[in-house]
């Protein structure tokens, strides 16, 4: 198990660079995404927890600031378990994750199966004592922010 909760994988950012982020002129650099993909956050033989989640996104919080972190939504956690793994889980070696990682797309997380459940991030980010505005910066704002500024 890494820092912060995530399991160690090739494909994710090291400390050393993710604490770079804000210092760099790059736009689409200079953020960081919470891992919330149970894969990343646990080994394939574990179920994490959202309690790993939320600690990977306050490990990564301290490391480079809230203005720099949001959460990715893009995992395909609205269609049902079945279609995911026909369509996209036939895919991963072809989207570059190896058979070792045990990637599932109908692996879940306890306290966070799918979008009907984003609500839980602000449960809880609240009760671990983050503000309204730092609530709203991690579920999205940050993420729009970056999109104006780099689209216009």
């Amino acid at each position: 198990m890494g820092p912060g909760g995530a399991a160690v994988y090739d494909r994710l950012p090291q400390d050393e660079v993710k604490s770079r982020l804000p210092e760099s002129m790059d736009p689409w650099v200079r953020f960081a995404r919470a891992m919330t993909l149970p894969f990343f956050l646990a080994p394939p033989h574990e179920n994490p927890t959202f309690d790993l989640v939320l600690d990977n996104i306050d490990y990564i919080v301290k490391l480079v600031g809230w203005e720099h972190v949001a959460i990715g939504t893009d995992w395909p956690f609205m269609m049902s378990h079945h279609l995911a793994e026909v369509t996209i889980g036939t895919q991963t070696a072809e989207l570059g994750f190896r058979p070792e990682r045990g990637i599932s797309v109908s692996r879940t997380t306890e306290g966070y199966k799918d979008a009907r459940d984003f609500v839980n991030y602000t449960r809880r980010l609240l009760g671990r004592g983050y503000t309204d505005e730092q609530i709203k910066g991690i579920l999205g704002e940050n993420f729009l922010s970056l999109f104006e500024e780099v689209c216009g």
